[in-house]
């Protein structure tokens, strides 16, 4: 088949079988036509053969959704390009492409890399509805997201890509809708009624902005937060969420808030399916891995079997080995925690401890809301 001289014996097995996992998974038993596998196997010409078989390799190993069709297929070939350099591939002239000149090259590799990075950006925004409005909300770009710049030769994105890419991190990062607006600036210290409490309520305000203004700094060291008090309702949870909600409008990073509760029934779940436990348990572990910023709130609080100890271990253990950021909260303190000696060694490693005052002001901030809305219903 045309196309497809460039892959080894093996590589061809690969694709093979990729096919027929396709058909399994977008048109159940129906098999892929010899024309339509051509115009697949056209849609790949332009990138690298090895990007191409990677990407099919992750295909073939992932859990199965309808969706994953072959426009699917071609943005992991896509990132797997990019990943390789980006450049264009041009299978039938790769001899000419070689004795090219420096400039003529970068110049072609700009205008695919350009023409590759607009597909992305408009594809994101399509389905994000920005570039289906047609119209850019600052009035800057023509709505794709992207705006070109004629001397560098090259795009840049718009405050509203900027904007779309912001507001998808915040949705992404399942942050409780009580604490979504909140920011490290606002965290109220005086709401504290005792002197010491006060005092090292602004200690530990102070450290949540200076580790925001320094996080490339801490992400560099792989170092993260421990938020502790013995009393519930101190405002642990209210910081670590507001950090986290800085990170994501400052450095536009991956954020994921999950209670402790929630994470081990993600764990707990993984056993439901034994065919299929390989793939959920991989999925999980590389989902928790991944995440620039991990919040993991209440640690301590929920109790777990053996298995479930030594799924979380990997995941904590993982996340450390790659210097991944994670942020906790806790009514332990590192050395209290009732779990495994190798989780709470990790978490030391990972997390500066920091210490709340030990007062709750959760009936103090219900009894101020309740307050304001007997206002807003007496208001006439």
């Amino acid at each position: 088949m045309e196309g497809l001289e460039v892959f080894s014996t093996e590589e061809l097995k690969v694709i093979q079988e990729f096919f027929d996992v396709l058909a399994k998974r977008t048109r159940k038993t129906q098999k892929i036509s010899n024309k339509r596998k051509i115009t697949i196997i056209e849609s790949w010409k332009k990138y690298d053969p090895k990007a191409v078989i990677s990407a099919l390799k992750v295909y073939i190993s992932m859990k199965a959704t309808s969706t994953q069709n072959e426009k699917y297929v071609l943005g992991i070939i896509r990132n797997k390009h990019k990943e390789l350099g980006g450049i264009a591939y041009d299978r039938n002239s790769r001899s000419d492409e070689q004795s090219k000149t420096g400039s003529q090259e970068r110049q072609e590799m700009l205008t695919k890399e350009q023409d590759s990075d607009s597909l992305l950006l408009k594809e994101a925004l399509r389905k994000n509805n920005i570039a289906n409005s047609k119209k850019c909300p600052f009035g800057i770009c023509d709505g794709t997201g992207l705006i070109y710049d004629k001397e560098k030769n090259g795009h840049y994105k718009c405050d509203c890509a900027k904007l779309e890419i912001k507001e998808q991190k915040l949705k992404f990062a399942s942050i409780p809708e009580e604490f979504k607006d909140f920011k490290v600036g606002e965290f109220d210290t005086e709401i504290y009624t005792r002197v010491e409490s006060r005092e090292n309520a602004v200690f530990v305000k102070n450290i949540a902005i200076e580790y925001v203004k320094k996080f490339d700094k801490m992400q560099s060291l792989g170092k993260g937060l421990y938020f502790y008090s013995r009393l519930r309702g101190t405002g642990k949870t209210r910081l670590a969420a507001s950090v986290g909600n800085a990170i994501i409008k400052t450095y536009l990073k991956s954020v994921r808030f999950i209670t402790t509760s929630n994470l081990l029934n993600s764990i707990k779940s993984t056993f439901e399916n034994s065919s299929s436990f390989v793939d959920t348990y991989t999925t999980l572990i590389n989902d928790f891995k991944n995440i620039d910023i991990l919040i993991i709130d209440d640690i301590g609080s929920e109790r777990a079997s053996e298995w479930v100890d030594e799924m979380f271990y990997n995941i904590i253990n993982d996340r450390m080995t790659s210097k991944k950021v994670t942020i906790f909260t806790s009514n332990y303190s590192i050395e209290e925690l009732p779990v495994d000696k190798r989780i709470s060694n990790r978490i030391m490693k990972m997390a500066v401890p920091i210490a709340f005052p030990e007062e709750s002001v959760r009936s103090i901030l219900s009894k101020q809301e309740n307050e304001e809305i007997i206002k807003i219903l007496l208001d006439n």
